[in-house]
């Protein structure tokens, strides 16, 4: 079987451009060991990408895309055939849903999608990004910022044919001297929610919305950034943060959670003395909620 790497618009050496001399060499070496071992999956990748100006476009934009069929890619779970496949499913539901002008966008900076103000009046934003950013562990990144700051970004992909049809790889938190402060400052400010709840309660939701019946959350072992968490730079517990927000562990390592709506709270179940901060918390939860939906699915709102 022969690859793609010399035919069409995109082709595997696109993606080291940006390299020269015996870098460029040594990578293009590694490119045609890992296409003549991977012939059929990387066959179907390049003609994929140049089946579209949007999915070539993105290609061009971020060439790190290119050769991310052979390597970890939202869970080590997939072998280079299914990341292949869980790609095309992830780009063409991006195409589907008219996503590409935002996608787009959101390579060359941060895209708000809504913005906010907790308790206090400080400011919120919660931000679309991809490209290179959390690559391996999906291709949305959504993140949310307190006056312009990142507390937190959350890496997804959506595979619509798979039972999974949205799935987290990876969360972020932030990087500065002060995070623990902050997130405790944030986390008082959003009415007793902490900043990653907050944010898997509206992806959760916004899966809901789109169809997802079910999320696939990545699990400590299958980790995409696998060296980083080798060498300790990776200090997430996801295994332990999955079974706190109420997921399922899965006998390969990974978790399962339902896309929910989001839901008001039974006051006559908590104290009296916590009803009014968890009415607060489901207003501002919903309030984010809508705003997402009026710039991803435009057309509820038109």
């Amino acid at each position: 079987m022969t690859t793609c790497i010399d035919t069409g618009h995109i082709t595997l050496r696109s993606g080291i451009r940006r390299y020269s001399g015996l870098v460029r060499a040594r990578e293009h070496l590694k490119l045609r060991i890992r296409a003549w071992v991977n012939g059929e999956a990387t066959d179907g990748w390049i003609r994929f990408l140049n089946s579209d100006p949007f999915f070539a476009g993105m290609a061009t934009a971020c060439p790190r895309l290119i050769h991310k069929i052979y390597r970890p890619y939202v869970t080590a779970t997939l072998t280079s055939r299914q990341r292949v496949s869980a790609l095309v499913d992830h780009y063409s539901f991006v195409r589907r849903m008219g996503w590409t002008s935002l996608v787009s966008a959101a390579i060359h900076a941060p895209v708000t999608i809504a913005e906010f103000e907790g308790k206090s009046g400080a400011a919120y934003r919660l931000q679309l990004r991809t490209g290179e950013i959390m690559e391996r562990e999906g291709d949305l990144v959504f993140q949310l910022s307190r006056d312009g700051i990142p507390l937190v970004s959350c890496a997804c992909s959506f595979f619509p044919r798979s039972c999974s049809q949205l799935a987290i790889g990876g969360m972020q938190g932030t990087n500065a001297p002060d995070s623990l402060e902050r997130i405790r400052g944030a986390t008082r400010d959003l009415y007793g929610i902490r900043p990653k709840h907050l944010l898997v309660k509206l992806i959760a939701a916004l899966g809901h919305a789109l169809g997802c019946r079910q999320m696939l959350l990545v699990g400590n072992r299958n980790h995409a950034v696998r060296r980083a968490r080798r060498e300790g730079r990776v200090h997430a517990d996801y295994d332990r943060f999955w079974s706190e927000c109420g997921a399922t562990s899965r006998p390969d390592g990974d978790f399962d959670m339902a896309c929910l709506p989001l839901m008001p709270p039974d006051l006559q179940r908590l104290p009296s003395s916590k009803r009014s901060e968890a009415r607060q918390r489901y207003r501002l939860l919903a309030t984010i909620h809508e705003r997402t939906l009026a710039v991803l699915l435009p057309s509820r709102f038109a």
